[in-house]
């Protein structure tokens, strides 16, 4: 069928042009599955330098996250595990593979659900360290 063979065609090149700018983007982009805990998607395979596993985690960040920030951290994902929904824009630093502390902007919003769950969480982390800075 032609028509079919043309719409997955244009559906690839959608996708290619999808991973393309996800891959090309400054920001670090995951997504997380709110049943697993696990990443889904990441755009790179290290964050901050640090190298990601073959199936990256919420641990690979939450092991970098400075401990004065754990405790905020893990309250917003226990609320985000309760409400089941993306909840906040947050602010915090990670350390980058040299020591030296980063501060990222995490923006996150529902990709997708099961039912009427969400299930899929898109997660942006922005580094705004020269911002942080100026202020």
């Amino acid at each position: 069928n032609t028509q079919l063979r043309a719409e997955i065609a244009e559906r690839q090149r959608s996708e290619e042009r999808f991973r393309h700018l996800a891959e090309r983007s400054p920001d670090f982009i995951y997504i997380r599955d709110l049943n697993s805990k696990g990443w889904v998607y990441t755009n790179r395979r290290e964050l901050f330098g640090h190298s990601l596993g073959q199936r990256s985690e919420q641990d690979d960040l939450e092991r970098i996250i400075h401990p004065d920030e754990r405790a905020m951290i893990t309250a917003h994902r226990l609320r985000q595990l309760e409400t089941r929904s993306a909840l906040d824009t947050l602010v915090f630093r990670v350390e980058d593979r040299s020591g030296a502390w980063r501060w990222v902007q995490s923006r996150e919003t529902v990709l997708g659900h099961r039912g009427d769950q969400p299930e899929l969480i898109l997660v942006t982390l922005t580094d705004i360290t020269e911002m942080k800075h100026r202020e």
